[in-house]
């Protein structure tokens, strides 16, 4: 059984995403690439950087003023600070992913940050 050129067209571009490539430059195949296997990384990434978030700024107050001997208002204000530079941070690294370093690479950066860290 032989498939004429248009039949082949079409199974092909109903298995390919149209105008993508995987990394080796091969069009990338609808059911193997992205989806819910890429985004498992991302998805427990993002659940590590909750826990940690929630878990120092919960601590935050009591640390400063306890071992630190802050004033509560100066430990308010230290943890105001941090939380305000936490949340401008992603605009900031963003712009440096998306003009100099680009997504991939980007990726593998804070990657290998969370596993080091």
């Amino acid at each position: 059984m032989s498939i004429a050129g248009d039949e082949l067209g079409s199974t092909l571009s109903s298995v390919t995403i149209e105008c993508c490539t995987d990394y080796h430059g091969n069009p990338a195949v609808r059911f193997s690439c992205g989806g819910w296997k890429s985004a498992r990384i991302i998805i427990y990434a993002e659940m590590a950087e909750q826990f940690a978030f929630f878990g120092i700024s919960s601590n935050l107050i009591t640390y400063l003023t306890g071992p630190l001997e802050e004033s509560t208002a100066v430990a308010a204000a230290n943890v105001n600070a941090w939380s305000g530079t936490l949340s401008f941070l992603p605009l900031f690294w963003g712009f440096i992913a998306d003009s100099y370093l680009g997504r991939f690479r980007t990726i593998f950066i804070a990657s290998f940050l969370y596993i080091l860290v």
